[in-house]
């Protein structure tokens, strides 16, 4: 019985094609060295990756557009980090 959906060797793309990603791979590794990821860490069926936001309040004073009379005290701006998306790790079977 011939089964479908073989992988041929004309599907794995032209030989330029293939040093791209082999360099892709290569620069990302140097980047991860770059910023200084020594340990990457894999994640697995239902792990879940949280993402954060940062709300930024700017005063409501006169110097709500950033101008300040000379002398005079900056306000502060209040920035708070809260919860933004929850995303989970899927898993899907593919042969």
């Amino acid at each position: 019985m011939v089964e479908t959906n073989l992988t041929k060797t004309p599907d794995m793309g032209e030989v330029a094609a293939v040093d791209f990603v082999n360099q892709f791979s290569y620069s990302l590794a140097k980047l991860q060295q770059a910023l200084g990821v020594t340990r990457a860490q894999p994640l697995r069926q239902g792990n879940a990756i949280q993402t954060w936001k940062f709300d930024v309040t700017k005063p409501s004073a006169g110097a709500a557009n950033g101008t300040v009379a000379e002398g005079d005290d900056i306000p502060l701006t209040h920035v708070a980090r809260t919860k933004d998306h929850l995303y989970t790790v899927g898993f899907k079977k593919y042969r």
